[in-house]
């Protein structure tokens, strides 16, 4: 149960279409192949959930970790019970409105090193999750956030009221009245196992199964060695895949023999896969000379058209749930300023932006969400025709900054008069840092145009770039920095719940609320898509145009597209047509991959 950022929607069937020879002969030795998949950049080798979101490493992740009590549909986005797990389900609700779960898993499933699955890891997960002394190290980590009792537990320890171990194989988990209704109701309660005796051999429970009876040193020494030790390196896992190793950008994986399989009981059969880094603008070139054998995510319109025109090469279209957009810091330097963030967001062409980087295959948005979200869809012609659409403007962003503090000049009286740099009335000038990933197409026509169309309004404008995982380190505050713009994109769940990502209780919290935005109109609205029964559709869909409405004029983020994603295989690999959508990639489907005869 990991909210690491929130959000999502159902999907629309995804597009696809392949080149290359049809009907190619299985490989009969699947577990002799080695499939590899390159990757764009930098991981940072986090494998746990709970410190990162960098979606290299949640692509280990999602291939290492499995058997949650619910999967996610891949075409509707619903969260569904997993036969493959439960026994049974049952939900009752008592006259105060607090609501129980109670699950029942099967026996039989084991961790990779043959130790049983019981109903204790999948109480471990939460109650260690939810302890102070895992908290204090992973802040991203709201697991069990909603149930009851957790600030109280989370607080002091002792036991977690909305947290049960019934037996062996059944425990209860309880949704805080507080927190209902909720539309995304099931996602509360998406328990995993996480292994007790890998992670914490020592630790123990109360006799209602619901806290620890260690002391606090002996939690927090689990804690670090699980932060320190275990997250770059997992060894008791329980997904299709083992967890070998990463060294120099490269992660191996090996099949897992005591996988039993997904909700559909298909098990992966290829013997090993391999993520290893390839600077995008040579993905294509790997992927001809056989170097790797998948590339996901593509979305620069050169290489798309490069694939579709090699008859030995395969694609995979699907509308990206998600878009690409600059993070702007709201609390501190320039950006803190509203019509700083509006100016800059007048200082860039987003058509000429999206057709240079996609080449047709994307388009602008205007607020955080895809264009296939059905809410979105629902009320497309009333968003965008009740929002700002920035584009670039020189009036415009000059009218903005008028507005700011920033409209004097060097001596912080004289109005600027379109001369040198603008200034504040303490004479600091209008200076904004950016920060962007290296080697990357988007970094570099950022710029191309912002730090020339900025020094026309007087306001000096720096792109820096590094490492992504540098870029993160920013991103999520463990990085000491002046850097107040970024630019990356984001992929939404089947939970499009904004309350982590943007709500005023997360505003000191980096690691949740990137921009660390605080205003009581976006609260409001983000609650009520929250607090609504998951029928309730209509309403949602209405709740979420006011909620853009607010945020278009805030703008904690400045979006640029969103976009269709391209995932390139070569012509061994199969699997992927009937799959991969906008809500389920590659390696949440990888029970379904095989390697042909070309």
């Amino acid at each position: 149960m990991k909210k690491l950022l929130v959000l999502v929607v159902v999907a629309l069937l995804a597009l696809t279409a392949c080149g290359g020879n049809k009907g190619p002969s299985l490989v009969e030795d699947q577990g002799a192949e080695t499939l590899t998949i390159g990757v764009p950049s930098d991981q940072s080798g986090a494998f746990i959930a709970g410190w990162t979101n960098s979606s290299y490493d949640v692509w280990v992740r999602n291939m290492i970790w499995s058997y949650s009590v619910f999967y996610v549909d891949r075409d509707t986005g619903e969260y569904k019970e997993n036969p493959t797990v439960l026994e049974k389900m049952d939900v009752v609700e008592n006259d105060a409105g607090d609501k129980t779960y109670t699950f029942t898993i099967k026996e039989g499933l084991v961790w990779n090193d043959d130790t049983p699955i019981t109903a204790k890891d999948y109480v471990f997960s939460i109650l260690y999750r939810a302890t102070a002394e895992h908290t204090t190290n992973a802040p991203q980590d709201s697991t069990g956030y909603e149930l009851v009792g957790w600030e109280e537990y989370n607080t002091n320890g002792g036991a977690f009221e909305g947290v049960k171990l019934v037996d062996d194989y059944t425990f209860s988990l309880t949704i805080s009245n507080v927190w209902l209704p909720y539309f995304f109701e099931r996602s509360l309660v998406a328990a995993s196992p996480e292994p007790m005796h890998d992670w914490f051999p020592t630790g123990e429970f109360n006799a209602d199964g619901n806290g620890f009876t260690n002391s606090s040193a002996e939690i927090a020494a689990a804690a670090q060695r699980v932060q320190d030790e275990v997250q770059y390196g997992p060894k008791v896992t329980s997904g299709a895949y083992n967890f070998v190793s990463f060294q120099d950008n490269v992660v191996t994986l090996t099949l897992n023999d005591k996988y039993v399989g997904n909700h559909e009981g298909v098990k992966a059969e290829i013997g090993t896969i391999v993520l290893r880094q390839v600077n995008s603008a040579q993905q294509v070139d790997s992927l001809k000379k056989g170097e790797v054998d998948v590339v996901m995510g593509v979305i620069e319109g050169g290489p798309i058209d490069e694939v579709k025109a090699d008859e030995n090469l395969k694609w995979h279209m699907y509308p990206r749930n998600g878009y690409g957009m600059l993070v702007l810091k709201t609390n501190k330097g320039a950006t803190q300023y509203k019509e700083v963030r509006q100016a800059i967001a007048f200082l860039l062409d987003r058509n000429e932006f999206v057709q240079e980087i996609s080449g047709g295959y994307a388009n602008t948005v205007d607020g955080p969400y895809g264009l296939s979200q059905w809410f979105f869809l629902d009320r497309k012609e009333e968003i965008e025709s009740s929002v700002t659409q920035y584009t670039h403007n020189e009036d415009e962003a000059n009218a903005r900054l008028d507005a700011s503090p920033y409209k004097y000049k060097e001596d912080g009286v004289t109005p600027w008069d379109g001369e040198g740099w603008r200034h504040d009335a303490e004479g600091n000038r209008l200076r904004v840092l950016h920060f962007g990933s290296e080697n990357n197409a988007v970094t570099e026509l950022l710029r191309t145009q912002l730090p020339v169309n900025a020094k026309a309004v007087g306001m000096e404008y720096i792109v820096d770039d590094g490492p992504f995982t540098a870029l993160l380190e920013v991103l999520y505050g463990t990085a000491d920095s002046d850097h107040t713009i970024l630019n990356l994109a984001t992929g939404f769940t089947a939970v499009y719940d904004r309350y982590n990502a943007e709500h005023s209780d997360f505003a000191n919290n980096p690691g949740y609320n990137n921009s660390q935005i605080a205003d009581p109109e976006l609260d409001k609205w983000i609650m009520t898509m929250r607090e609504l029964e998951g029928t309730q559709r209509d309403e949602f869909a209405d709740a979420f145009v006011e909620y853009v409405k607010v945020w278009n004029d805030l703008l904690p983020q400045i979006p640029l597209y969103s976009n269709e994603y391209h995932d390139f295989m070569t012509a061994r690999v199969t699997g992927y047509e009937d799959t991969v959508t906008t809500l389920s990639d590659f390696s949440q489907n990888i029970e379904y991959m095989r390697i042909v005869n070309p």
